[in-house]
């Protein structure tokens, strides 16, 4: 699926996670329902958290645009300076 979506230049490295939570999802049903001891089948009852979790995580990476759909929304404002205060020390004042 990931070599698909980057041929047709719909996905890129940010949107690993994504992916990742496609897999999940994608997963065999055999991991979301269990068997009780009489054998009735039941779900899974992580499955509930899990869910809960993958739609927080999907959220979240909306709000920063790791998502090829939120990418598209998220305007990104150019520092005026680029230099990084720390690297800046690190190397006594020097420039790299």
């Amino acid at each position: 699926m990931a070599e698909m979506l980057a041929r047709h230049g719909v996905m890129m490295e940010l949107d690993t996670s994504a992916l990742a939570r496609f897999a999940v999802i994608w997963w065999p049903t055999s991991s979301v329902v269990g068997q009780t001891e009489s054998g009735n089948i039941i779900q899974n009852p992580f499955l509930s958290i899990a869910n809960k979790c993958l739609y927080q995580m999907a959220q979240i990476e909306s709000e920063f645009g790791l998502t090829p759909s939120s990418r598209s929304r998220i305007r990104a404002a150019t520092p005026a300076d680029a230099a990084d205060p720390f690297e800046k020390y690190l190397n006594n004042g020097r420039s790299t």
